[in-house]
């Protein structure tokens, strides 16, 4: 999370002169106060979401609290917090000042010097500058202290644990059967074609070269074999992903100093050693082809 911090500008009045009286014009004023209010009011609301994001993303770290980074970090978010609390009490202060603006010239259109609501708002333009810079400064700690905090983070914690985003696992795993599903049904039509292939020729030649139609009938029977592997394979991986899906239900990530890991890693493991028995297939699947295709050539001379 990148933060920025935005400056706070006050304009306040203008003066008119009329005669030996000077007088403040109530609605403009009101609008510059209006307006200072609002940029307080909207710069720490971002800067609040931004503070709270970042504190809500490293509490779904659930990893051991009581290692010395975790408490150094906890440490670190607590004083951003105190300052955000102290930045809170600013922009209270500040909306008060507009408020209580609001009160004392109700049903007036202008504030003339020597008057109390003049002191009021005197009184109130140097609060106000005072508070905004109290704020400004604030701010700019707050900025500094939650970037060093994922800095910190990034460095001395990140590196340390493992993430599972269990809808992306879930997809990758799905892929897994999907990909399975299509090389076996590519192996099938093969097959298939073979199939009809290696019966016209052992029809053929099965009195004259009875060795070579015993081992192309051998071939095709070995392929229908790791054919039907493949299936078991599939379901075996189908079972593994309906397993994940319900032990991760309501989940959306999973950090691997977590409890919940031991659900990540053995579907992983599962999936793993499902995937190396299809490929061992599909690779027995292929030299056993092409070993069949050599004897129709032999045949067919």
């Amino acid at each position: 999370m990148h933060f920025k911090s935005t400056l706070i500008s006050a304009s306040l009045i203008v003066v008119s002169l009329t005669s030996c009286s000077v007088y403040y014009t109530t609605s403009e004023v009101d609008s510059s106060l209006k307006s200072t209010v609002d940029q307080v009011n909207a710069t720490i609301q971002k800067l609040d979401g931004q503070v709270s994001s970042m504190e809500k993303e490293f509490q779904e770290i659930q990893c051991d609290q009581k290692s010395p980074d975790f408490v150094q970090a906890y440490q670190m978010l607590k004083g951003i917090d105190a300052e955000m609390k102290a930045i809170g009490e600013q922009r209270f202060f500040v909306n008060q000042i507009y408020v209580q603006f609001k009160d004392y010239t109700k049903g007036k259109d202008k504030i003339q010097s020597g008057t109390p609501e003049w002191e009021k708002v005197k009184e109130a333009k140097d609060a106000l500058k005072t508070t905004l810079g109290k704020i400004q400064n604030e701010g700019n700690t707050v900025v500094e202290n939650a970037t060093a905090f994922n800095t910190f983070v990034t460095k001395n914690i990140v590196p340390k644990i493992q993430l599972c985003d269990v809808a992306q696992y879930t997809t990758q795993f799905e892929k897994a059967i999907s990909d399975l599903t299509a090389n076996q049904k590519q192996v099938a039509d093969q097959l298939s074609q073979y199939q009809k292939k290696v019966a016209e020729l052992i029809s053929k030649h099965s009195a004259t070269k009875p060795a070579l139609c015993k081992e192309l009938s051998a071939d095709l029977q070995k392929i229908n074999t790791d054919v039907t592997q493949i299936s078991r394979i599939k379901m075996n991986l189908q079972m593994t992903v309906n397993g994940f899906k319900a032990n991760t239900q309501g989940m959306t990530k999973i950090y691997s100093c977590s409890s919940d890991w031991k659900v990540v890693s053995e579907a992983e493991a599962a999936v793993n050693t499902q995937q190396k028995e299809a490929n061992a297939l599909q690779q027995s699947i292929q030299t056993t082809t092409t070993h069949l295709q050599s004897i129709v050539v032999a045949l067919g001379q």
